[in-house]
């Protein structure tokens, strides 16, 4: 490998984890602002202010569910809500990922 493609591949990481980070930073920005109550869990409307939180900062696939409006907003919290007990919490978010 020639010393200018070593150096585009190491640019391409740390830009690569940088966006992950903000994504990551954004997501727990989000998080904390649409949980209402503070107890660390989002119920159906705090995963919409979640949701709509995250497609105002940019994030692709939260842009997504929120154009499709409340069946979005339903289908993004089934998905992420992998126990169905209602609640949305962050290890939960995590497995997403």
């Amino acid at each position: 490998m020639t010393p200018a493609r070593i150096t585009l591949f190491v640019l391409v990481i740390m830009v690569s984890d940088t966006a992950l980070a903000a994504t990551k930073q954004q997501e727990r920005e989000a998080f904390l602002e649409a949980d209402a109550n503070g107890d660390r869990q989002l119920t159906k409307a705090e995963f919409k202010t979640f949701l709509k939180l995250l497609a105002e900062a940019g994030n692709s696939r939260a842009k997504r569910a929120v154009s499709f409006g409340e069946l979005g907003y339903s289908s993004g919290f089934s998905t992420a809500d992998a126990n169905s007990n209602g609640l949305v919490t962050p290890a939960e978010l995590r497995q997403l990922r």
